[in-house]
């Protein structure tokens, strides 16, 4: 599962495209029309049937009350967590801080360079993860 916030939508759905063309079972809630997204209740009961979560983190991103609903309920879950740096020079705070210390960042500063490269990186992490209790394909 990909959780994002809107200022990523365009490089996150790329790298969605990308795993998807991997075959990774993954699931990205997009805005409608009106830019809305799904309801919370619908997005952290995706959130809590994920094998892993892929948080794409910006100073937006920390800053946004659905962001933090959805992160702190897959680290309270037990859910793994994969965070993706969107901002160079910036680093989470505050409860983005909490739910990623200690993990592994993949990179996609500066995402339109190299991205196929950044998303092979997260897939491999991904599977590294989370290899074991996925279908691919």
């Amino acid at each position: 599962m990909l959780l994002y916030q809107l200022d990523s939508k365009d490089t996150v759905k790329t790298i969605y495209d990308g795993l998807k063309a991997k075959s990774l079972p993954l699931w990205m809630d997009t805005p409608d029309a009106n830019g809305r997204f799904s309801n919370l209740k619908i997005r952290l009961r995706k959130v809590k049937n994920a094998a892993a979560v892929c948080c794409f983190l910006t100073p937006v991103y920390q800053q946004s009350r659905e962001c933090v609903n959805e992160l702190v309920f897959a680290k309270e879950q037990g859910i793994c967590i994969i965070p993706c740096r969107m901002c160079r020079n910036w680093k989470p705070t505050d409860w983005s801080e909490y739910c990623v210390a200690g993990l592994k960042w993949i990179d996609f500063c500066g995402a339109e360079t190299k991205i196929d490269l950044k998303i092979q990186r997260l897939y491999d992490e991904i599977l590294y993860h989370v290899g074991d209790v996925i279908e691919i394909g």
